[in-house]
């Protein structure tokens, strides 16, 4: 997501990939607004420092989506079926189902991770 280069477009303004839709066959595209969103949701979690979360209970963390990402303020809430929702503070950029998200407490220590499975 979020590619730019390569697209063999020409529209008169930057497009940008936002989704691939394997079933249909289609890369979908969209301006770079497009590409920031507020809330994904997570699976394959993966905590380290705590026991993990009970469903419904709420954990504020700083969320990396990438290895260069600097990372971003967020509120982690336990969903069902071992799910987890991350709800940002502010849109992050080109957030993709089958990255990784890695969860920080306020020290910058590692609370754990996961997958990312949808961004709404």
């Amino acid at each position: 997501m979020g590619q730019r280069k390569g697209l063999g477009l020409a529209l008169g303004y930057p497009a940008y990939v936002q989704a691939l839709d394997a079933a249909r066959n289609e890369v979908v595209i969209g301006d770079e607004q497009s590409l920031y969103h507020r809330e994904i949701v997570c699976d394959d979690l993966n905590f380290m420092s705590i026991p993990g979360l009970p469903e419904g209970e709420v954990l504020p963390a700083k969320v990396k989506i990438r290895y260069h990402h600097k990372g971003e303020e967020a509120l982690l809430k336990a969903g069902e079926n071992g799910t987890l929702h991350i709800l940002f503070d502010k849109p992050v950029r080109a957030a993709t189902p089958g990255q990784s998200a890695v969860f920080y407490d306020e020290d910058n220590c590692v609370i754990g991770g996961g997958v990312i499975g949808k961004v709404l």
